[in-house]
């Protein structure tokens, strides 16, 4: 048995823009893309039952994993940067803001189970989670 779900990435022109030269020195065009909370409880579910999630396609793949680095990123923001800005508040109706071009690289990767099940907590009256992403998939 399998579920299927779908994603959304707005894929813009910059999407088919050759890399040239080392891909360190590429810039990455910034694309909107939304999930809904459907899916993301679809794709915990299956990491904690530990069945595969199978992205089907570059942009879909680009859009799970822009989603749980910024999701990773919500979780860690620190309090007193809360106070400045309103970013907790905005991503607890699914607002996720951008995620920057080699997010992810170097950074330890918790589980994802975890990980989306503190988004939907974080998130309870999300209908979906929207953001911007700049992340380069290497």
């Amino acid at each position: 048995a399998f579920e299927l779900r779908r994603v959304t990435l707005h894929v813009g022109a910059g999407t088919f823009r050759p890399v040239e030269g080392a891909i360190d020195d590429h810039a990455m065009h910034a694309e909107r893309f939304s999930v809904d909370r459907a899916t993301v409880e679809s794709v915990a579910r299956a990491k904690r039952q530990r069945r595969a999630v199978v992205a089907v396609g570059t942009t879909t793949a680009r859009t799970l994993e822009s989603l749980y680095w910024l999701a990773v990123k919500a979780q860690r923001f620190a309090p007193c940067a809360m106070k400045r800005v309103d970013a907790k508040d905005k991503a607890a109706l699914g607002d996720l803001g951008h995620l920057p071009q080699w997010s992810g690289r170097d950074d330890a990767a918790p589980p994802v189970a975890d990980v989306f099940e503190a988004l939907l907590a974080a998130a309870p009256d999300a209908r979906s989670f929207d953001a911007a992403t700049s992340l380069c998939i290497t």
